[in-house]
């Protein structure tokens, strides 16, 4: 959508169309932060002229219509573009030798407590893998791709679980609904189940960074 067309209860051109969202209104919605405002065209109409109509309808169904969308059916043109709605970015060294935690588990569709099939609203009807993340609030997971939403600009990670128990909440998240796992992530092990668990790691510590303190690496 540019905002140059509005868009109609049927092909502008037909008797009875009425207007779903004005011109103003349209261009208000392709200027947008929110990728819930994205549309996906599901359907085309030639009138005998020539003209080019397109049915769309907003990702989270606000609006749905025809606008006009040039003379031919191959280009979009009128009031309608195309755009990417998601891109894929590269791993920073953190994210790909780090492992992270849901920080606060539960069952808000926040974009960052649950995981996605794809970045939110960046695909028609394409939702959550879960619905609640309680059940991983022990899950550490590795991040296998990075990307950035066009809207919003914010930025989202594919994760995956390194305990495969816990697999079933694979997906994509905001970025910044993780933490790193700390002293965890470094050494690359599960925390052990046990009172030992602080000295254990230190020792090991000292085995890898013999030239260091343990205070300087916590």
């Amino acid at each position: 959508m540019n905002g140059t067309n509005a868009i109609y209860t049927k092909v502008g051109t037909l008797k009875g169309a009425r207007v779903v969202a004005s011109k103003t209104t349209v261009k208000h919605l392709a200027n947008s932060t929110s990728s819930k405002k994205n549309f996906r065209v599901y359907d085309v109409a030639v009138t005998n002229r020539g003209s080019v109509y397109y049915k769309v309808v907003s990702f989270d169904k606000a609006y749905r219509g025809w606008i006009y969308g040039g003379k031919s059916a191959s280009t979009f043109a009128g009031g309608i573009n195309s755009y990417d709605t998601f891109t894929e970015g590269t791993l920073t060294t953190e994210q790909k030798n780090g492992t992270f935690s849901i920080a606060n588990p539960g069952t808000a569709n926040d974009n960052k407590t649950v995981t996605y099939k794809v970045p939110a609203w960046t695909q028609y009807k394409v939702g959550r893998v879960i619905t609640d993340s309680t059940p991983y609030k022990e899950a550490h997971f590795n991040i296998t791709a990075v990307g950035t939403r066009t809207r919003e600009g914010d930025t989202w990670v594919k994760v995956e679980a390194t305990d495969a128990k816990y697999s079933a909440a694979n997906g994509w998240i905001l970025y910044s609904g993780l933490k790193a796992d700390g002293v965890t992530a470094l050494l690359k092990v599960q925390p052990l189940p046990c009172m030992m668990q602080t000295i254990t790691q230190k020792k090991l510590l000292r085995l890898l960074y013999p030239l260091m303190t343990i205070k300087q690496l916590t």
